[in-house]
């Protein structure tokens, strides 16, 4: 057990168990897996404060992940005794937890509690501050987030403050509370819209009860400072800002700990644009970066040193435009003229103009290199489509048509 990283903060060290989470709850064969949630006693007086100096600089919140064996088990006790004797800490069990992945026999869950002497659950609570997701992301999920930004809402009585008073104290807890989980959690539009509910009738001076009507458009509200407005946030918005954040650091700190384990489940490669978004069987951050991901991808500028990860046909050059767009516009890849006096070439008895087709495709040097660039099956498919067909599907990148890694053609 070490430090956190440099550059690792709470806020990502959260990311891991929840993947983890995510994983467990999808998980299927004979064997189980299970998160071990520790509670370490608060008795500082028997810690040996070099340990804690070295080694745990980063939290008090401690799960631990493995398979669900009795094998397994027999290594985490004798970890609990190393750990404790090094630290000097004692692990409260009785405060402990331990989740099952949904493939775990029963009666292995049965024996695994006892042996550890943890109580099993079907909800670890939060883990540095936010919620462990074991299921879809609802409104009921973040129930208590809402219920935080009311009480310091309410615990300033509205009629003692001006309107001023109301709208710096609104952006101040809108600024603080929501924050911390945005940054790893994409939250339901109607919390978003809930919160920015209670904020816009405590600035009004209504109460939980009683409405008060809004003197300005929500509009002008959210609006910047600078531009007239009151300088409130969207919750949606700042949610997205913090999804692109989030897609932004998957990209620059790939190397870390929690960058590689988002990439291993949902990214193959390092190309920007190699995503598997959709809605079944992602996590609820992955959803929330991929949602981002266009705007804050529009944004990135790469270096191509050896192209490995360039896509050339779907990146922008020079133009402010993918070169497939460009390429499908009629006048340039139907107008073989053009293609002509660009090349300069002719092929063939020196009497056929070299155009796209025979460019890309027919002619004998590039059918080498196809064939040796894609499994023979996506080559014969590709083969049998028309020009435009064979065109577009090269332009459109299309995994159902042989260009996935992972793709059967």
């Amino acid at each position: 057990m070490g430090s956190l990283q440099a550059g690792l903060n709470d806020t990502l060290v959260a990311l891991i168990p929840k993947e983890a989470m995510h994983t467990m709850r999808e998980k299927k064969g004979e064997t189980g897996f299970m998160a071990i949630k520790l509670d370490l006693e608060k008795a500082y007086d028997r810690l040996s404060w070099d340990f804690i100096r070295d080694t745990l600089e980063c939290a008090d919140d401690m799960v631990l992940f493995t398979e669900a064996t009795l094998e397994q088990v027999d290594v985490i006790l004798d970890c609990f005794g190393q750990f404790c004797t090094a630290s000097g800490q004692k692990i409260s069990l009785s405060k402990s937890q331990v989740f099952f992945s949904k493939n775990t026999n029963k009666n292995m869950k049965e024996e695994i509690s006892r042996r550890l002497r943890i109580e099993s659950t079907e909800d670890l609570g939060k883990y540095l501050g936010v919620p462990a997701i074991h299921g879809r992301v609802t409104s009921a999920t973040h129930s208590d987030l809402l219920a935080r930004i009311s009480s310091r809402l309410d615990g300033w009585k509205a009629k003692t403050l001006s309107l001023a008073g109301r709208v710096v104290l609104a952006r101040s807890v809108l600024n603080a509370i929501p924050a911390y989980t945005m940054q790893t959690t994409f939250l339901p539009k109607g919390i978003c819209t809930e919160i920015e509910k209670r904020t816009r009738n405590f600035i009004w001076g209504g109460t939980g009860t009683d409405n008060k009507m809004s003197l300005a458009n929500w509009d002008l509200v959210t609006t910047a400072t600078e531009a007239g407005g009151l300088g409130l946030k969207r919750m949606h918005e700042l949610n997205l800002a913090y999804m692109a954040k989030l897609g932004w650091r998957l990209l620059a700190e790939s190397e870390s700990l929690w960058a590689q384990t988002i990439n291993a489940k949902y990214r193959k490669s390092e190309i920007i644009h190699n995503m598997r978004q959709g809605r079944r069987n992602v996590s609820n951050a992955w959803r929330g970066i991929s949602a981002a991901w266009t705007p804050m991808s529009q944004g990135v500028s790469r270096v191509v040193r050896s192209g490995a990860t360039t896509r050339f046909w779907m990146d922008k050059w020079i133009l402010p435009e993918p070169l497939s767009i460009t390429l499908k516009q009629p006048s340039l890849y139907q107008n073989y003229m053009v293609w002509s006096g660009i090349i300069g070439m002719r092929y063939g008895d020196g009497s056929q103009v070299e155009d796209l087709q025979h460019l890309f495709r027919d002619c004998s040097a590039v059918k080498g290199l196809w064939e040796v660039a894609i499994p023979r099956s996506t080559y014969a498919k590709l083969s049998n489509l028309s020009w435009d067909q064979w065109l577009e599907t090269n332009l459109d990148g299309n995994i159902r048509n042989g260009f996935d890694e992972d793709c059967d053609a």
